[in-house]
């Protein structure tokens, strides 16, 4: 689903940002914390602002950079399993009957690239850590969409495009090919 903000945004934000050589689209989660059930969404869940488990709601984010500057262009509510089950509090959000299905954070990250994509934001690569670095499913995804990717993987970085091509960042700043 696609707002009139978006649209908007997404147009400043490319002409801004995008097409430089360098652009990048961060994709990242945050959780918000809530007290009580009602807000859509709520659940006893992982919130990396506190860093441990809260009641909280959780967003993924897509933010465009080029150099040290940084737009939001993009976001997607996480909808945990355990909230979706309950279609009691699921009718009454009043979220459409089309999103009444568990999505996993990773697939949620792949609509916000490929929509991106799909609005003519121009971006060099994708760039993810955490959660996102180690889903085989979204980068597979990307590998196949011929995305390139900096992802982290527990410790180093990576860069990879194409099935053969890593190139792992260590600590002291050199790149190694593998």
């Amino acid at each position: 689903m696609v707002f009139l903000w978006q649209l908007n945004t997404t147009y400043e934000s490319d002409n801004l940002l995008g097409g430089t050589g360098c652009t990048g689209l961060l994709i990242d989660e945050t959780g918000i914390s809530k007290k009580g059930s009602a807000s859509v969404g709520v659940s006893r869940q992982w919130n990396d602002r506190l860093g441990k488990v809260d009641n909280c709601q959780v967003g993924v984010f897509g933010a465009l950079c080029a150099g040290d500057r940084v737009i939001p262009v993009d976001a997607e509510l996480f909808l945990p399993s355990s909230w979706i089950g309950d279609p009691v509090r699921y009718e009454r959000s009043g979220v459409p009957a089309e999103r009444m299905h568990h999505r996993t954070k990773p697939e949620l990250a792949l609509d916000i690239i490929r929509r991106q994509r799909e609005l003519g934001v121009r971006f060099d690569y994708v760039s993810a850590d955490g959660l996102y670095g180690n889903s085989t499913e979204l980068c597979r995804a990307l590998d196949d969409d011929t995305e390139i990717i900096y992802r982290r993987r527990r410790r180093p970085w990576y860069r990879h495009r194409g099935r053969r091509h890593f190139l792992s960042l260590h600590g002291t700043g050199q790149a190694s090919a593998r």
